[in-house]
This record gives structure tokens, C-alpha cells and sequence, in this order.
């Protein structure tokens, strides 16, 4: 947060110039628009707007961040004519180049002294188990995938939200997994089997979409790396949908075993 504050030193002066000069104000308007659908994302505003582009604040901070790089361009040209003014250097074409890369050298050391704290960030967010961090693949998990999934059928297709382990079975077993990245778009067959998942141990219709698209697991995660509603309707169905392969404290796999209603479907 300490750098942060430093090199907005550098981009608002560039910001408000951006929308004060007509060449440059697109680039004004754009800051402004990522910056609004940020906040909405980072304060899980009621009006979706970040859903425009994507509901993590993870992955709208990058365009910001990269809009407020370009600022500082116009940032540094602003303080060189400040220090102009003060006084403090003279005025000509060659200083003021020399001012800019004063300017910049500072910006860029000022950048290089996060690196011990980003590295520990770094080393935080790649440990398979950090207390109050969220997990797209636990240890509990893996482990019970390696045990478990080279039994099942590997053609059979895993339906689970993307945000939970599930998401890594294709990587991992080679797996078949329908939903397999976290921010894709869903069809609406997606989201059509998804919903069956609810209602599918009683609902021969509902079992009869799923085995259709060849949907035989369903995964389930009361804690995923983020939460997702569509998604989590998974987590919906109890246990009577199937057979229960095997669950940690906070997931499960369950293989599908519901009736069609064609006649086909034997309880014993």
C-alpha cells in the first residue's frame, strides 16, 4: 500500500491532464470506467457492474494497473514543469529530460523495494496449506484424488464448480471435467445441468439431461476459492443422488446413480 502511494504521486497529476487534454482523454474516461467497475467488484456492490468484465477485483486490478502505468507519462511531465516553476531547475529541453529520468529512477527504485514483500505474497499464495488463504486444490484434496480418481471412469464427465479442486482433474488424471475454468462463459446447457444436479434423484427429466451429456460425477465444495451462484448450485444435491466415492471435511464426489425413467435404471 506504501508504494502505492508513492507512485500515485506519479499518476494522478497524469490522470487529471489526461482529461483536460482532448488527445489524451480517452485514456482519462477508460482509467475512470475500470476504476468504477473495481470498486463495485472489490465492495461486492449490489449493482454488479464489474460483471461488465469480471466479478474478481483480482483480475480488474491489472487493466487498472496498466492504465495508471500509462499515466504516469503525462504524471512526470507535469512535475518536471512544476519544478520548472518552483525554480528548482532550470528551464530547457535538456533538463527537463534529465528531470524526467530522475523522476522515473526514483519510480523504478521505488518499485524494486516491494519485491522482498511481493516475493513473501508470492511464496504465501503457491504453499499447498496457508491459514485464511483459499485454495483452488487443497492437500486433503489431492490426496484423496490420487487414491480415488484413477478408478473412476475418465470418460465420465466431473460437473463441479471451476473455483473448486475438481477444476484440476483434466491436468492432474486427465479427467473429463465439463466446467473447467474459473471466469469462463457458460452455454446454456451449462447451466441447464447444473440446475439438474438439484433435483435429479427424484426428477427422471432432470437425470436424464445429465446422463445425455454424459455428466456421471459431480463434485462438490462448501468451500470454494470463490464463490460463484450459478456454480454452487452443485452443492445443492445430497448425497441420494449417488454414491458417495469419497469426501474431505469440506467436499465430496458423488457418482451419479438416478433414474432416467426409461427403464433402464437398476437400484440393486
Amino acid at each position: 500500500m506504501a508504494l502505492g502511494v508513492v507512485l500515485a504521486v506519479l499518476w494522478w497529476p497524469g490522470l487529471v491532464t489526461a482529461l483536460r487534454t482532448a488527445p489524451w482523454r480517452w485514456l482519462g474516461a477508460a482509467w475512470i470506467v475500470v476504476a468504477v467497475i473495481y470498486l463495485d467488484a472489490a465492495l461486492d456492490s449490489p449493482l454488479n457492474l464489474s460483471t461488465l468484465y469480471y466479478r474478481g477485483q483480482d483480475r480488474v486490478a491489472m487493466p487498472l494497473a496498466m492504465l495508471s502505468a500509462v499515466l504516469v507519462v503525462p504524471g512526470l511531465q507535469v512535475w518536471s514543469g512544476v519544478l520548472v516553476r518552483w525554480g528548482l531547475v532550470e528551464r530547457g529541453r535538456r533538463t527537463a529530460r534529465a528531470v524526467v529520468v530522475a523522476l522515473v529512477a526514483a519510480g523504478v527504485l521505488a518499485s524494486l523495494s516491494s519485491l522482498p514483500s511481493r516475493s513473501e505474497n508470492a511464496a504465501k499464495n503457491l504453499a499447498a496449506e496457508y491459514p485464511g488463504r483459499g485454495r483452488f486444490l487443497q492437500a486433503g484434496e489431492r490426496a484423496l484424488f490420487e487414491q480415488h480418481v484413477p478408478q473412476m471412469d475418465s470418460e465420465g464427465t466431473v460437473l463441479a464448480s471451476p473455483f473448486s479442486g475438481a477444476a484440476h482433474l483434466y491436468a492432474l488424471f486427465g479427467q473429463d471435467v465439463r466446467l473447467t475454468v474459473g471466469g469462463m462463459t457458460y452455454t446454456g446447457l451449462d447451466r441447464d445441468l447444473i440446475y439438474a444436479t438439484e433435483d435429479a434423484a427424484t426428477n427422471p427429466r432432470s437425470c436424464q439431461l445429465l446422463e445425455k451429456n454424459g455428466v456421471r460425477y459431480i463434485y462438490q465444495e462448501r468451500r470454494p476459492y470463490n464463490l460463484h451462484k450459478t456454480s454452487d448450485s452443485v452443492n445443492f444435491a445430497g448425497p441420494g443422488l449417488g454414491i458417495v466415492l469419497f469426501e474431505t471435511e469440506h467436499s465430496r464426489m458423488i457418482q451419479i446413480e438416478c433414474d432416467p425413467g426409461d427403464g433402464s435404471y437398476d437400484p440393486a
